[in-house]
């Protein structure tokens, strides 16, 4: 078949289909041989509570109907979202009987097998989509929604109603049966518009509320209920707001599907600083708890409600002029519910599960004008093992975005350091009452995760009001899911294998049975292992296979650092991605308010109450000699040389978290402060205890290292020092290395090739390894590794020292600054920025693009200025349309790869000037991967292809010619 012509017949039966709608016409099939044979019948695109596939999950489902009397087979024909790809998803060999429905999940899975339930490789869009029924063989649309079907609300369908087969919203999806045609609308109210955003205000003011749709009446709510057309108030003036207010409203309107929910929390901060010990419209007690009398018998005694901001503290001289800038210090989280919904969370006996799922409305409120201020909804439930005792008043929480509640995503860059802006899951973590520092540690080890081995749980913190009442300071934190290996990792969540200690997570019954399953649920490969010969190179190499040994050792090396509380037992995940090697077994750091320590060193050798299930793991690991050679390579990596557990870096780290949440501590005491009167928490309190752990943070690594030698984890022979750890040199740089004292009868061995000087399994001497004499001349970039090995033995070498020198001409500092690769728009738009970093004039003449693109600077191009950029382009009149005004330096042929390449650039002799390689996955933005951010450079002297040290574009499209600010954020909020 002529793909030319197959798109051409496709684009005309698009055009059709517009011309239909944009004449008034109801969408219907634009076949003209036989038209409405087989039609799209009904669809969900924001399925909450309906239909599951065969996983358990609500996915997005298509219904096709056969009108005719005759069976069709659909071999040969295709679903698709893409006017520019009609065969997208082509059908399986399966025949719909006459007057038979087919339903296909909408799911992005993929499955095409007949007999089986049938999944399309693309999700329907709930804010409209483009879909359309495609016949191969005839090369036509058979029926469609063009330009797209319009939003679609949860658990509402849309499909044909009545004699004319009309498209409009079905109360009642019916999948696989007749469309319930008996309620349906006609169209959509519009949101209720307010006349006043959200926010902190100080003086009384009034709203207005309107809907763009002629005849809607708007009811409201300032209960935290949603307001319907049975609950709440008609609007019909204009509302005075003088206090903190949650105002709530919706529109309605006959045969017209009603518009979502709107919320807009209004705090006043007055009222959050006389906020009373018992408001109106809230329960007196929360649930119940366990005493134990003197004698050892319990009872179960009812929990006096706590809501009251502490007059003590609210008053307190030290505090009182700037408690305002304290509650405003941090962005604020509010989250509206029914009454009833947060008396489930809080009045909860011990014999009530955790398992509330409630919905919510979500604010997010920055005070400083830095970010727009925005509304979404989601579930909420609890977080974590509720104790029944009387010290469990706060709460942490678990928001939940999916259709159930609103969109399947929360869209937005939560944490500025990572590279990912959307989310199925955030847990709002409460801190521990009874332990003043357990913000501070509970962050600072995520960080120190993600500093050792670049995956970790991100974290950022707010202040939280719970239905207009201020809760308190709170610790967002990533769950490490499915979802959230796939988003830093790459492939898709369903297949990555997430467990803890408690079991399995995101259990997908496609991995059943299977033996990383196996692996992971019983975590028995130590067992299995124990009968093998751990020396064998066989042996070392199927490991290899389960297992990031490195990324394991960082997570080890960290927790038996901090002394974590509760661990191995507890406080922690382990993922694997049976797919791909990038999923080789991961192991991520998780705590419990109440569950680690930065200070102190410890081993857990397994002899604990409970299972412990990681430590022999990887104990068993160690019994191979590489393996803790590895170890310590990585022990020496971390701890020396400004690694990430080095003592400045740790204490700095701790230092930057207290600095941040120094202000929200006060509101936080003045909420919590009194919660355990024997303890109470103070904004002193916390002072001393945090200057308690940093002084215990200090020396910690020189402790670290003589545990490690006593337990046989580190060498008793040091590495060699470097003249310079690494970085940027000038060509002819001479690199120094020296015997440390405890390995003064040793000998330097070290390699310019990337490989090791020692060899694995028999811990030989690598063959281009050489003893080190003298200065080591550096004229090209190269990664330099040395061991010392100690002379009256063959065997015990020193961890690895490594350090990558990116060497440039003398004066010379050319950088790959910015990189459009996958722009919205197409491959038309795609540029890249070279900048000068240098104090010198670089020669660009005949400097060329060797791989990935292809572009020579001609023999007349004027030297490259310090502090200068110049930008080559796919597309000159592409880019002078998107980036009117910035100079091109060029045209180059080729394009960027969308899925990641190596880009290689020479000098006029040929030889490397610049080499990199970036990707669409494995950590990378993924915001710069087709939604129109670019790869912006962040640390100009670190290695160009650890994507730690790329970010996405502050701007939409980017900022070509000109400098990005440091740090900020993305001019639209997206919530999808």
């Amino acid at each position: 078949m002529n793909n030319n012509k197959n798109r051409k017949l496709f684009f005309w039966s698009v055009i059709l289909i517009c011309l239909l709608v944009s004449a008034g016409q109801a969408p219907k099939s634009v076949a003209t041989n036989d038209p409405g044979k087989l039609v799209i019948n009904e669809l969900l695109a924001t399925n909450g509570t309906g239909l599951t596939d065969e996983d358990g999950e609500f996915s997005d489902w298509i219904e096709l109907y056969n009108r005719s009397d005759t069976a069709i087979n659909l071999a040969g024909w295709a679903l698709t979202d893409d006017p520019n790809e009609p065969q997208k998803w082509p059908f399986p060999d399966v025949t719909l009987n006459s007057h038979d429905y087919l339903v296909v999940f909408a799911s992005g899975k993929d499955r095409r097998v007949a007999g089986s339930a049938l999944h399309t490789n693309f999700k329907l869009d709930r804010e409209g989509d483009f879909l359309a029924l495609y016949n191969v063989l005839e090369d036509r649309v058979m029926d469609g929604l063009a330009p797209q079907f319009p939003e679609q609300f949860k658990d509402i369908a849309y499909g044909r109603y009545g004699a004319e087969l009309a498209y409009g919203y079905l109360a009642r999806p019916t999948p696989s049966g007749p469309n319930d045609d008996t309620a349906f609308w006609t169209g959509v109210v519009a949101p209720v518009q307010f006349s006043v955003e959200r926010g902190f205000f100080e003086a009384p003011f009034v709203v207005s509320l309107t809907s763009a749709t002629p005849g809607a009446v708007i009811r409201y709510t300032t209960d935290g209920s949603e307001p319907t057309e049975l609950n709440g108030l008609t609007y019909e003036q204009p509302i005075p707001v003088s206090a903190t207010t949650l105002l709530r409203a919706a529109a309605f309107k006959p045969t017209f599907l009603p518009a979502e929910v709107v919320t807009q929390s209004y705090i006043f901060l007055d009222s959050v600083l006389n906020q009373p010990a018992a408001p109106a419209g809230f329960p007196a007690n929360w649930g119940a708890h366990l005493s134990a009398n003197a004698a050892g018998q319990t009872a179960i005694l009812p929990v006096s409600a706590d809501y009251e901001m502490d007059p003590a503290v609210v008053a307190d001289p030290g505090y009182a002029d700037s408690f305002k800038d304290n509650l405003t210090s941090l962005p604020t989280l509010s989250l509206v519910m029914a009454g009833q919904s947060f008396a489930d969370f809080h009045t909860r006996t011990p014999a009530a599960t955790p398992d509330l799922e409630r919905p919510v409305s979500v604010e997010f409120i920055f005070p400083n004008g830095d970010q727009s201020n925005f509304q979404t909804n989601a579930g909420l439930e609890l977080q974590g093992e509720m104790e029944p005792a009387a010290s469990d008043l706060k709460h942490s929480f678990k928001l939940l975005f999916k259709r159930q509640f609103g969109p399947a995503k929360l869209e937005f860059p939560v944490f500025a350091e990572s590279p990912v802006d959307e989310f199925d899951t955030l847990v709002l973590q409460a801190g521990a009452l009874s332990d003043p520092t357990s913000f501070s540690r509970d962050v600072w080890l995520h960080n120190s995760q993600i500093a050792m081995s670049g995956l970790g749980a991100n974290s950022t913190f707010v202040h939280l009001y719970l239905n207009g009442l201020y809760w308190g300071l709170y610790e967002i934190v990533e769950r490490p899911s499915a979802s959230f290996m796939a988003s830093y990792l790459g492939g898709e969540k369903e297949d990555w294998f997430v467990t803890n200690q408690a079991g399995p997570l995101d259990v997908n019954p496609n991995l059943a049975n299977d033996r990383l399953n196996y692996l992971f649920t019983t975590l028995n490969f130590a067992g299995q292992f124990n009968s093998a010969d751990k020396s064998s190179a066989s042996t070392y190499a199927e490991v290899a296979s389960f297992f990031d040994f490195d990324q394991f050792s960082d997570f080890m090396i960290l927790n038996w650092y901090t002394q974590r509380l509760g661990w191995p037992e507890n406080g922690w995940h382990a993922a694997v991605n049976r797919q791909d090697l990038i999923g080789r077994g991961k192991f991520l750091i998780w705590t419990e308010p109440d569950g680690s320590q930065p200070a102190g060193i410890s081993i857990n050798t397994g002899e604990t109450p409970t299972a412990n299930l990681v430590n022999p793991l990887y104990q068993t690991l160690l019994e191979n000699p590489d393996m803790r050679m590895r170890l310590a390579d990585r022990i020496y990596k971390h701890l020396t040389n400004g690694g990430a557990l080095s003592d400045t870096t740790v204490q700095t780290r701790w230092q930057v978290i207290n600095r941040t949440i120094r202000q929200a501590i006060v509101a936080e005491s003045a909420r919590w402060g009194d919660a355990n009167p024997a303890s109470p928490f103070t904004p002193a309190a916390w002072q001393a205890a945090n200057d308690t752990a940093l002084a215990q943070l200090k020396g910690q690594n020189a402790q670290f290292l003589t545990w490690a030698r006593e337990t046989g984890y580190y060498p008793p022979v040091d590495p060699p020092y470097f003249s310079q750890e690494g970085g940027v040199v000038e060509s002819g740089f001479m690199l120094t290395m020296d015997l440390p004292a405890a390995s003064a009868n040793g000998t330097i061995y070290y390699t310019l090739d990337g490989s090791d000087p020692r060899l694995p399994v028999t811990g030989e001497i690598g063959p281009t390894a050489q003893v080190y004499t003298g200065p080591v001349v550096l004229t090209a970039n190269t990664v330099v590794k040395a061991r010392v090995l100690q002379d009256d033995s063959e065997s015990m070498w020193s961890a690895l020292h490594e350090a990558p020198f990116n060497v440039i001409q003398q004066g010379q500092r050319l950088r790959i600054t910015e990189i459009m690769y996958n722009p919205t728009q197409g491959d038309d738009f795609e540029f890249i920025e070279l900048k000068n970093m240098g104090n010198n004039a670089v020669d660009l003449a005949n400097v060329s693009f060797d791989e990935g693109i292809y572009y020579s600077f001609p023999p007349n191009t004027p030297p490259l200025a310090p502090g200068q950029v110049v930008v080559l382009v796919s597309n000159a009149a592409a880019f002078a349309e998107q980036y009117p005004g910035v100079p091109v330096g060029g045209v180059y042929e080729g394009h960027l790869s969308n899925k990641g390449e190596m880009l290689l650039m020479t000098d006029a002799e040929g030889e490397p000037l610049v080499e990199l390689t970036y990707d669409d996955a494995y950590g990378w933005p993924v915001s710069a991967d087709g939604r129109g951010d670019s790869l912006v450079l962040v640390q100009l002297d670190g290695d160009p292809d650890n994507p730690q040290n790329w970010r996405a574009s502050t701007y939409v499209n980017g900022s070509p010619g000109s400098d990005e600010p440091l740090a900020g954020e993305k001019a639209a909020i997206e919530v999808n």
